[in-house]
């Protein structure tokens, strides 16, 4: 069964101005802060079977999501890599690339498609733009 997983990126964004004032926020393209990838399927044990199936080093996560309004649930497969720089990792989270790009080689090995999604202003707008980010 192929599942459709979407894939967020997104960069830092910084606060122009001086305190007090009306300033602007600046979306750094070249510095990746997070990443979320998520898929919806029929049921919470069909979601446990999938992250059982990928490599434990992922870390996806099966869950339950509810809709109280159709008094349904389905299974939810989630993932957040942080990729923001901290003083410890040099400037650039390689254990979380290196997951992310350890779950695109499973999604496909298994025959599962990735979307790219953007939904928020500081999102890379495309897959493209994102790997030459992390490149």
């Amino acid at each position: 069964m192929s599942v459709v997983f979407k894939v967020n990126a997104w960069a830092v964004t910084n606060f122009v101005g001086r305190q007090g004032e009306v300033g602007t926020c600046v979306n750094d393209f070249t510095r990746p802060e997070g990443l979320n990838v998520c898929a919806t399927v029929e049921t919470v044990e069909l979601a446990r079977e999938i992250a059982a199936s990928l490599p434990k080093s992922i870390k996806i996560q099966a869950n339950v999501l509810n809709d109280r309004e159709a008094g349904e649930k389905y299974g939810y497969l989630t993932l957040s890599i942080a990729l923001k720089a901290n003083g410890v990792n040099g400037g650039r989270n390689e254990a979380g690339i290196k997951r992310y790009r350890s779950l695109r080689k499973a999604l496909a090995k298994h025959g599962h498609e990735i979307t790219w999604v953007t939904p928020y202003r500081n999102s890379y707008p495309t897959e493209e733009s994102f790997e030459a980010a992390i490149a």
